[in-house]
């Protein structure tokens, strides 16, 4: 698939169905995530079968301090 990706130039209904293809199950385990802040689909997940990158939030964060 990821052949498929870099030889052909999609449309808006091309590239849609590409990032819902890269996405599927990130969609599916996402909802019971609640510490992800962002998900980001970088060149590996789009040339290899690697799932886009999860970005969590920290679990306990400190308020800023001003000195």
């Amino acid at each position: 698939m990821p052949s498929e990706r870099s030889s052909v130039k999609p449309g808006a209904r091309g590239l849609r169905s590409i990032l819902e293809d890269l996405l599927l199950e990130t969609m599916f385990e996402l909802p019971g995530m609640e510490s992800v802040t962002k998900v980001v689909v970088n060149e590996e997940a789009v040339t290899s079968d690697a799932q886009p990158l999860m970005i969590h939030s920290d679990a306990e964060k400190e308020p800023a301090s001003a000195s």
